[in-house]
């Protein structure tokens, strides 16, 4: 049978459940948003996992506002909060060196959570990576989906009898719709594309480490400004040459999350290893003496290869789609990998939800549009898109906002590890003139510009409202209706 063929056959078989089934390939993060968005639309959802245990590697993980507003979106926010995640007040920047402030997201002079709120919709937040799993597992599964453990995907097919994925045990598992959340190594990825495309490493690992409050509050007295972050949810980095340092506060401030990104040099096919504490320490032994102390508490790490892909040119095959690192892998350097693969998730289940609603009301012998509202103008029976055409939609609205996300990390990564001493000079006296309103008009952008006209993203007002203030279920629902409601 041709290609050509079995995607029309395909096509054909994803047209006939009722309701949509979906399948799920992996219970990470972005996976789990996923199923969540799913079930919200009465869906039928599976989730298969090939580990034995949910578990969650890493420790302390950022939660943006964009990522704040899926969580609500779900109605999680009280649950996250419960778990002990920290409301952020601002960003601050430190010279390498000298612990000298370099920059202050936003300005002393405000109230953190206020201008965020006003900047963006929702405050940012840190939150233990084993908590943030537990509470998307916990609502998936009162949602009913059906979270399969030792689960292991041989092969993901969606031609002949339309999509299904072959389990290592040899078991069948058949959907209306494939979903590959199975993160950078991805085994749907393989499918979709017909060929093996492996992440390249970046150069850069980042060690990841805990340290408990006690020991931070045991450097008090030699350190006084770390009041700031113990008493005023601050997120703390230091910018240096090729490498830079997050520290900020999880669990209600009872645990310091690190993370301290670098040279890369674990072996070419070592993603991962426990990292050896004294070596960590002489890469930072010339570094702020602050940091060095805060670095001397760490009594065990992790350190992880940063791997990154070329952008693919399509995420969806019939009716096998991709989200999160399976697709568009992030790096670390603008804090919103967990956040794009939500927004994935919650975009690609508004879809399949309307898609069914859209179904169900043809049905019906009624029509509406995806609001709830009545319109006259419809004629009977109500048109409605393929799942194809609904994955393309969604790979579309996605594949455009995750490569702007990809560069402004790469153009991060450029201004936070500098090397050059006349570049830093430069880079820190733009620094000193940033201004956090959301700009009005073009002076205002120009004030945050850097010499020579450009702006690293970083400090540009307008790239940073885009990017936090995102409504990815609001986006779905207007393009669903422009692309599919007024046929």
């Amino acid at each position: 049978m041709s290609g050509v063929e079995g995607t029309k056959r395909a096509s054909a078989a994803c047209e006939n459940r009722d309701p949509l089934s979906v399948v799920i390939v992996g219970a990470g993060l972005g996976g789990l948003c996923c199923a969540i968005a799913c079930a919200r639309s009465d869906l039928s959802v599976i989730v298969l996992e090939k580990s034995a245990q949910l578990t969650e590697l890493g420790a302390g993980i950022s939660l943006p506002p964009n990522a704040i507003r899926v969580l609500d979106h779900f109605g999680l926010m009280p649950a996250i909060r419960a778990a002990g995640a920290v409301t952020a007040e601002r960003y601050r920047v430190f010279d390498y060196h000298t612990g000298d402030v370099l920059a202050t997201r936003p300005g002393m002079d405000k109230d953190g959570r206020k201008w965020m709120e006003e900047a963006f919709g929702y405050c940012h937040h840190f939150i233990h990576r084993v908590d943030y799993q537990r509470i998307l597992v916990a609502e998936a599964r009162r949602l009913r989906v059906d979270i399969r453990l030792g689960a292991e995907v041989r092969e993901v097919k969606c031609y002949e009898t339309g999509p299904f994925v072959q389990l290592s045990n040899g078991e069948k598992v058949c959907g209306d719709v494939i979903v590959g959340a199975d993160g950078i190594m991805s085994r749907v990825r393989t499918d979709i594309l017909g060929c093996v495309r492996q992440p390249q490493p970046t150069g850069d690992l980042a060690y990841r480490a805990t340290i408990p409050r006690a020991q931070v509050e045991a450097l008090l007295g030699s350190f006084p400004r770390l009041n700031g972050i113990l008493h005023a949810n601050e997120q703390w980095t230091w910018w240096g040459p090729n490498s830079h340092i997050m520290f900020y506060p999880i669990k209600d401030c009872q645990i310091f999350n690190m993370v301290l990104l670098c040279p890369d040099d674990l072996p070419e096919n070592v993603r991962r290893a426990d990292a050896d504490i004294d070596q960590m320490r002489g890469l930072f032994k010339d570094w702020d003496p602050l940091l060095q102390s805060l670095v001397a508490q760490v009594s065990s790490v992790l350190k992880w290869k940063l791997q990154h892909m070329e952008e693919l040119k399509f995420w969806t095959k019939g009716c096998v789609a991709l989200i999160g690192d399976a697709c568009h892998p992030s790096l670390p350097y603008q804090g919103q990998g967990s956040a794009m693969a939500a927004e994935d998730g919650l975009c690609l289940g508004t879809l399949l939800g309307l898609l069914y609603s859209k179904r169900q009301r043809s049905q019906a012998g009624g029509a509406s549009s995806s609001d709830g509202t009545k319109d006259g103008a419809y004629e009977f029976p109500l048109f409605h898109p393929t799942v194809p055409e609904v994955l393309g939609l969604y790979e579309s609205l996605r594949k455009q906002r995750t490569t702007i996300n990809i560069r402004g990390a790469l153009d991060n990564r450029s201004l936070y590890h500098m090397v050059d001493p006349s570049t830093i000079a430069e880079r820190n006296e733009w620094l000193k003139g940033l201004n956090w309103e959301p700009p009005e008009n073009e002076h205002e952008i120009s004030a945050n510009l850097k010499p020579k006209g450009k702006c690293w993203k970083w400090g540009h007002m307008r790239y940073q409202t885009d990017l936090l203030g995102w409504d990815t279920h609001a986006e779905a629902v207007r393009e669903f209706e422009r692309h599919f409601e007024k046929v």
